[in-house]
């Protein structure tokens, strides 16, 4: 005999969509967050005089560069759950969120000295966009369903949190290790070095899934997500490599201190297209982040959607050009030159023998095809 509850439902009903995963105004406010996410890494990694003119003082400042940073690590749970759909998404969202606000708020009132009316606009902005978070996750039948859900996305959780303690935990330490007026230069140079470990190992999963199997992966969750978490880290590289080349004191120091004039003329030519080589990364760095989703699987087909996902090799390339340049303007040490060298070398080698593997299984396909029609 079977039990159980059933409800009658209508045909309309059973016939509407029901919304689930990213999409509507949860797609709006992870936007939002992705703002606040920006602002607050910028605020951190930027000038110190735009602290001291905000908060009024450099105890202040410190103070709140350190707040700022952790508010960026309760953003986070947030930005990763949101897209995959995870059923906890709302409650941890929820959590973070009012562990933020609270803490930013005590802070703000107890430990520093501000003008009451500077305080009570900080705290009161910070406590209406919590509140406007919290009562969209408590009332929206999209976070509801979301919750109730039972998406085996728990992998790719746990993977992106692992990549999220690698990149903000070594940028904690370079961020706060250091003297505050290098901050910039800090983060550029390990983003840069993370953003060379990273893409190197996305071009390295192919060749060895191909080793292993003899076929080419069309979609890996696994590349996929160490891909997002590379253009993350590029784009970071980005904002703070520009901020701290683009300036007279760096010209200075690495592209005018030569004695020779003809050394000189090299550096500017150096700087200026190696420069343009970053800016183009960047541009090609965007498309596999926007296609990093299967939505645009769906959509573009498998066929396209890796023959543009293959810009990564093209990617590679102007990462090694960009990053010889620079080295060199900037004499870095020799382990730094071979560790890029290194890595350049792997990747070659694994791709060249991702592709004997794939044309050798490929012979080997058209051989067997033979025998048979010759049997026939």
């Amino acid at each position: 005999m079977t039990t159980g509850r059933y409800e009658k439902v209508s045909t309309r009903t059973l016939g509407r969509p029901r919304p689930s995963g990213s999409g509507g105004w949860l797609t709006v406010f992870w936007c939002i967050a992705c703002l606040f996410v920006i602002w607050h890494v910028t605020a951190v990694v930027g000038s110190t005089p735009g602290l001291i003119a905000m908060f009024e003082s450099p105890e202040n400042a410190a103070i709140m560069r350190a707040v700022l940073w952790l508010k960026v690590w309760l953003w986070a749970p947030f930005l990763i759950l949101a897209p995959l759909g995870h059923r906890l998404m709302p409650a941890v969202t929820i959590v973070t969120v009012l562990i933020a606000t609270i803490g930013e708020s005590c802070v703000i009132y107890l430990a520093l000295d501000l003008e009451p009316f500077k305080s009570a606009m900080v705290i009161g902005f910070n406590v209406l966009i919590a509140a406007i978070f919290c009562s969209y996750l408590l009332v929206s039948r999209r976070a509801r369903i979301i919750r109730l859900s039972a998406r085996p996305v728990d992998e790719r959780a746990r993977r992106h949190f692992i990549l999220l303690l690698l990149v903000l935990g070594s940028l904690s330490v370079i961020i706060f290790a250091g003297d505050l007026d290098a901050i910039t230069d800090r983060v550029s140079f390990l983003s840069a070095y993370q953003f060379a470990i990273f893409l190197a190992v996305v071009l390295l999963i192919g060749p060895v899934r191909t080793l292993q199997t003899g076929r080419t992966a069309v979609n890996n969750y696994l590349r996929r997500d160490i891909g997002i978490w590379t253009a993350i880290v590029g784009l970071l590289h980005f904002y703070a490599g520009t901020k701290q080349s683009m300036t007279q004191d760096y010209i200075a120091a690495y592209v005018e201190s030569a004695y020779d004039v003809y050394d000189v003329m090299l550096r500017e030519q150096l700087f200026f297209w190696g420069t343009i080589v970053g800016f183009v990364t960047l541009l090609i760095l965007l498309l596999p982040l926007a296609l990093s989703n299967d939505r645009s699987l769906r959509r573009l087909g498998k066929q396209w959607w890796k023959s543009l996902h293959r810009s990564s090799y093209i990617l590679f390339a102007l990462m090694v050009v960009h990053a010889v340049v620079f080295q060199y303007l900037e004499h870095r040490n020799v382990l730094f030159v071979g560790f890029l060298l290194i890595v350049t070398l792997v990747v070659l080698g694994a791709q060249i023998a991702g592709f004997v593997a794939v044309m050798r299984k490929r012979r080997r396909h058209r051989r067997v095809r033979a025998r048979r029609a010759a049997g026939r």
